[in-house]
């Protein structure tokens, strides 16, 4: 043992983990029962409290019915009743009255003394002597008191007769408790309260160290410090905890004095009298320390046998390792030298190192042959020359075959939020997820899944029946919902139909695949199932000529919203035409367009990257509605290039009508309809451009250049105004004049005159 506990390393582990383990449970252990026993104990020694606090209520109790019993002998005794309803005082009758409250004090050992008032002659007789000035404060409580029946008073009395002070529990008697007692009257009767705290004490156990009495405010009535009456108690954290609970008895633990404690309380309905003992645990368990040595003591010896344990299993655990170990480090032991003996070992790491090789050579082996059929299988689908009927020498399971298409939707935005090796495991997880819902199939004898491209999952089913169970069905359902919820992708899926014989699984395969092509008509994320056959053969639809002639039209005019109808309409056509007859349709109309506005020519370079992803990519595209949505893109985008185009076109034609009239305006015949012939518009259209150009129209900018000029001869020459108005080829001076006035609110003539008066005013340079 000493060898293998110096030398091997598991082997010390072990042993230490389960002394780790020993020492552990016998720790919990022992603290669990000890705690156990501490629990029970408390509870059973706060039952105890609580019975003994019973017992002292009990004895108070009967404390309370004798000094009722009193009250009802006293107001049944002749001589008492003429003392209390006498109306005027009589001293030989209260001498009488004195002694028989004499003889009933010494029947009864608590009673202080008894008093009687009499509240017509307002006399106070009682057997002490004590006078009705000193007991003022209490016959002044007893006139203005509204209690009735019994009402206790605590309180401190002292006198002659009392030998000192004393300790009183005073019970009135008044109006109200006895229908034969005037309404001025009251009997007062004087417990000694060291005799009922005598009385409490001696049913106190030894374990106690207070025993309180107090009332329902927690002023202390009886105390076994006999320094503490009439203290109060009401801001003690345990006494605040008892008259909140308001319960008839209890025990809890509590901090007093520093010290932790049991309070044990009862309530006497009775005397409204709390009963409370409290007492330190230290005291309650003074065996404690006993049992935490007898507890220590049976944990050591636990835990002796615990080792002992713990080197036996040790031993008959490790015996498996080193014989393995032994194996695997055969010839190596055999040729060690003495110092390479005596160094540690680590026997798991070599374990490990050994198993770790042997894994990867039988890891680099075992998947040869899942990978030679899911190999097979692959080439078969794609078009290979593989032969399944016979591969491996494992004939198929069959007899029935079907093949599912799972299609991963929106591929170029998966490329771009996965890493290549991300999507590896993606579509691998996707392989295992179908793999696990449709093996467990009754109908399906055997299921293989392979990937066959980026986008694309095949998945051979072995069917037992010829039929397709709605529980398939919701298997593949389930697929979709699963890889959707675990990887946020979207699957399109494709049912062929089920066949007998593995020699038409390729033809099942494509018809699966054509199947997936319904999302480019009716979206992604669905299951598409082959229709059955009825021996109808689809028709094929017409080439939509005159919507391709209408679509070039509007662009070409740069109707914007008619193009984008027209698309719309010529995708509407389509619905329902065979995918690969819809793809070549839609690329006869991008050839349209090509050869209508060279697209791949003229075209600016975000234009002619969308038309070549369209027309050598049209395949990328998984709706129809995307490739109609780029097709509205680019006919947006010719219409915009064309109207550019146009616009810069206007503004050279009007840049040089412009230069025409400024060089050509002395021509009379020149007019909006020879200017529109000479630039080769309308005359309409070229007003319309005119004035978007220089917000004017023709005649009006002619007319301003013509009578600029006129304005510039009128001051610079002396021509006759009928000379200025044919050289601004205005022939018509009439009109000349007219437009003059309109445009400077003056005649020509006029002014020229104002602008030579003006002349000759201005003071010459000499001057």
């Amino acid at each position: 043992m000493k060898s293998k506990l110096l030398r091997y390393q598991a082997y010390r582990s072990m042993l230490l983990s389960f002394i780790f383990l020993a020492s552990f449970l016998v720790a919990l252990i022992c603290a669990a029962l000890f705690t156990l026993f501490a629990h029970s104990s408390s509870r059973d020694v706060g039952k105890i409290s609580e019975s003994m606090l019973g017992q002292t209520s009990y004895a108070a109790n009967i404390i309370e019915e004798q000094v009722y019993e009193i009250g009802n002998h006293l107001l049944s005794n002749r001589t008492m009743v003429t003392s209390i309803y006498s109306k005027e005082v009589d001293y030989i009758e209260e001498f009488y009255t004195v002694n028989e409250l004499k003889n009933i004090e010494a029947t009864y050992p608590f009673i202080e003394f008894i008093g009687l008032y009499n509240g017509y002659t307002e006399r106070y007789i009682n057997s002490k002597g004590i006078t009705a000035q000193a007991e003022r404060e209490l016959l002044e409580q007893l006139e203005t008191a509204d209690k009735k029946y019994g009402i206790l008073f605590p309180r401190f009395l002292s006198g002659p007769g009392l030998g000192g002070e004393k300790r009183l529990l005073t019970f009135v008697l008044k109006p109200g408790f006895n229908s034969y007692l005037p309404k001025k009257g009251a009997i007062v009767i004087n417990v000694n309260a060291d005799y009922m705290r005598q009385l409490i004490g001696g049913l106190q156990n030894k374990s106690s160290r207070n025993l309180i009495a107090m009332n329902t405010e927690g002023v202390v009535l009886s105390h076994s410090n006999e320094a503490y009456f009439l203290e109060d108690f009401s801001d003690q954290d345990y006494v605040k905890r008892i008259l909140r609970e308001n319960a008839d008895s209890g025990s809890f633990s509590a901090a007093v004095d520093g010290q932790k404690s049991l309070v044990s309380f009862v309530k006497s309905d009775e005397l409204q009298w709390y009963f409370v003992s409290v007492s330190p645990v230290k005291d309650l368990f003074f065996n404690l320390n006993n049992v935490k040595v007898l507890t220590l003591t049976v944990a050591f010896i636990i835990f002796g046998v615990g080792i002992f344990l713990s080197i036996w299993l040790t031993n008959q655990m490790y015996n498996p390792i080193q014989r393995l170990y032994q194996k695997i480090a055969g010839a190596a032991a055999g040729g060690r030298s003495a110092a390479t003996a005596s160094k540690r070992i680590n026997e798991f790491y070599m374990i490990d190192e050994t198993y770790s090789s042997i894994a990867r050579k039988v890891s680099e082996m075992e998947p040869a042959v899942a990978v030679a059929r899911k190999s097979g299988l692959f080439k078969y689908l794609t078009g290979g020359q593989t032969d399944l009927t016979n591969r491996f020498s494992e004939p198929l399971a069959g007899p029935y075959f079907n093949v599912v298409v799972l299609v991963i939707d929106r591929l170029q935005q998966f490329k771009q939020e996965h890493s290549e090796h991300m999507q590896s495991l993606i579509r691998f997880g996707i392989c295992n997820i179908a793999q696990e819902w449709l093996a467990g199939d009754e109908a399906c004898s055997e299921c293989e899944v392979v990937i066959i491209d980026e986008r694309e999952i095949g998945i051979l089913l072995q069917l037992q029946q010829p039929g397709e169970s709605p529980e398939m069905t919701l298997k593949l359902l389930e697929i979709q919902r699963t890889v959707q919820s675990y990887f946020k992708i979207s699957l399109t899926i494709g049912v062929g139909r089920t066949q007998h014989g593995p020699e038409r699984i390729r033809s099942v395969y494509l018809k699966a695949r054509e199947m997936t092509y319904q999302r480019f008509f009716h979206g992604p994320g669905h299951l598409y199932k082959h229709e059955p056959e009825d021996g109808s053969a689809a028709t094929e639809t017409e080439y939509p000529e005159n919507l391709e002639k209408k679509l070039i039209e509007a662009v070409r005019m740069n109707q914007e919203q008619a193009a984008v109808r027209a698309i719309d309409e010529f995708v509407a056509s389509l619905r329902g035409a065979d995918y690969h007859h819809v793809l070549y349709m839609l690329q006869q109309l991008l050839t349209a367009l090509n050869k209508q506005y060279n697209l791949m020519g003229s075209a600016v370079g975000e234009q002619r990257e969308l038309f070549a992803r369209m027309a050598f990519h049209a395949v990328s595209y998984e709706t129809l509605e995307a490739f109609s949505a780029d097709l509205t893109a680019l006919c947006r985008s010719i219409c915009e290039q064309m109207e550019a185009k146009s616009k810069n076109r206007n503004a050279e034609t009007m840049s040089a009508l412009k230069d025409y009239i400024d060089q050509y305006y002395w021509k009379p015949d020149i007019s909006v309809d020879f200017l529109a012939d000479y630039v080769g518009l309308t005359p309409g259209y070229l007003g319309k451009l005119f004035k978007a150009e220089y917000q004017q129209s023709v005649n009006d900018y002619l007319k301003d250049v013509r009578l600029e000029l006129a304005k510039r001869l009128l001051l610079e020459s002396t021509d006759s105004v009928q000379a200025i108005s044919e050289k601004v080829g205005i022939h018509n001076t009439t009109y000349f004049f007219t437009l003059f006035r309109k445009k400077y609110g003056m005649s020509p003539v006029q002014y020229r005159s104002d602008a030579i008066l003006q002349r000759n005013q201005e003071p010459k340079s000499g001057d």
